[in-house]
C-alpha cells in the first residue's frame, strides 16, 4: 500500500471538517423547516412565507446539505486511500466551486468578488492542478 502524501492527508482532513459542518448545518436547517411546516399546518392563516421562507424548500435545503456532507466524508476517505473515483468527484466539485466563484466575482459587489476569488476560486483551482500533476501517481483504479 502506498503512503498517503501529506497534502492529500491535509485535504482529506479538511474535507472531514467541511463534512461535519455541512452535516450539522443540514440537520439544523432541516429542523427549522420541519418546525415551520408544523407551525404552518397548525396555523393555516399564518403567512409563513415571510422572512423565514418556505418550509418545504427549507427542508429540502437541509436534506441536501446533509447528503453533501455525507458525500464529502466518502470523498475524503477515497482521497486518503488514493481512489481515482474520489479524485474525479472532488475535481467536479472544485470545478462547480470555481464556476460559483467566477459568478460571484462578476455579479457581486467588489468586496464579495475578492472574497469569492480568495476563498473559493483560487484554492479550488490549485487543488485541481495538484491532483492531476503533483499527486497524479498516487491515485489508482
Amino acid at each position: 500500500m502506498k503512503k498517503t502524501p501529506l497534502g492529500i492527508k491535509g485535504l482529506s482532513i479538511s474535507l472531514y471538517f467541511v463534512a461535519t459542518f455541512l452535516l450539522i448545518l443540514g440537520l439544523i436547517i432541516f429542523l427549522i423547516g420541519y418546525s415551520l411546516e408544523k407551525y404552518a399546518s397548525q396555523n393555516p392563516d399564518a403567512n409563513y412565507y415571510g422572512s423565514l421562507g418556505n418550509p418545504v424548500l427549507t427542508i429540502f435545503l437541509g436534506i441536501s446539505l446533509f447528503f453533501i456532507g455525507i458525500l464529502y466524508i466518502f470523498i475524503g476517505i477515497g482521497l486518503w486511500k488514493g481512489k481515482r473515483w474520489a479524485r474525479t468527484l472532488f475535481v467536479i466539485d472544485c470545478l462547480i466551486l470555481i464556476l460559483i466563484g467566477i459568478l460571484f466575482m462578476v455579479f457581486a459587489n467588489t468586496l464579495a468578488g475578492i472574497i469569492a476569488e480568495v476563498i473559493i476560486t483560487m484554492p479550488s483551482l490549485r487543488w485541481v492542478i495538484y491532483l492531476y500533476t503533483k499527486y497524479k501517481d498516487f491515485f489508482e483504479d
